[in-house]
């Protein structure tokens, strides 16, 4: 799976290094530079979730108030309907 860059304008010392993946996409890496939670990344991303989407960061569940480190990986698997 790919991996790609995106880097907000202007960064500071502070920014930490996340990725975002969509199950079944493509992984990308953002650098957040204010908020650091999953919300941010996702807005960076241009993903949004629906209800019942699941959020995992570092293979837990997660929330979008998950605050997130250098190095996490978000990933959203959209909540999947079938059946009878």
């Amino acid at each position: 799976m790919a991996t790609r860059t995106r880097r907000a304008t202007r960064t500071t010392d502070n920014a930490v290094l996340v990725k975002v993946a969509r199950v079944g996409g493509t992984v990308t890496e953002y650098a957040l530079d204010g908020e650091k939670t999953v919300a941010a990344a996702l807005e960076l991303a241009d993903i949004s979730v629906g209800t019942g989407a699941r959020i995992r960061v570092r293979g837990r569940v997660a929330t979008l108030e998950t605050k997130l480190v250098n190095g996490d990986v978000v990933t959203v698997a959209e909540k999947v309907q079938g059946g009878r």
